[in-house]
């Protein structure tokens, strides 16, 4: 006996009331497979059309030359396809392209652009001023030498007059 996750509940899976049912232990216990459609396939009227729960992966997909991992949902409130885990709800290796909107914690990605825009303007306006700081320093560092040669030509003007 094993169970699936039901977004409200646990719901049990029995081996003795399955219409069919595939069991080893050493090799797989379903296998399906077919040269022009799908080699398995799972459809339920009310609840999970597939489902797999495994040690160490519930449900895994490859393929050579499409996509490995697919999930939709016709729902306007659906989900294609959902993650939950311990450490990490998702894990992508390599490039991921978004071709709509993306969210990180409600905020969106779009939103944060817009602040950082804004923040590189007011650093941008902070410089010149910070340039200002710098060029009154050198200004006042030039003043000090006028001023130590004034007072040294003036001790001079003094010891001749």
């Amino acid at each position: 006996m094993s169970s699936v996750l039901n977004p409200n509940r646990v719901v049990e899976v029995r081996l003795d009331t399955a219409q069919v049912v595939g069991k080893a232990d050493l090799i797989n216990g379903v296998f399906g497979s077919s040269r022009t459609q799908s080699g398995v396939v799972g459809l339920s009227e009310n609840y999970v059309g597939v489902s797999g729960d495994g040690r160490f992966m519930g449900v895994s997909g490859t393929s050579r030359s499409g996509t490995g991992v697919s999930g939709e949902s016709n729902s306007a409130q659906g989900v294609g396809v959902h993650g939950k885990g311990g450490r990490l709800a998702g894990l992508f290796e390599g490039n991921v392209e978004v071709t709509g909107g993306l969210s990180v914690r409600g905020v969106t990605i779009a939103s944060l652009l817009d602040r950082i825009a804004v923040l590189e303007d007011e650093l941008r306006q902070l410089q010149p001023q910070s340039n200002l700081e710098d060029r009154v320093t050198k200004l006042e560092q030039g003043l000090a030498v006028v001023a130590t040669t004034v007072v040294s030509l003036a001790s001079a003007q003094h010891i001749h007059t």
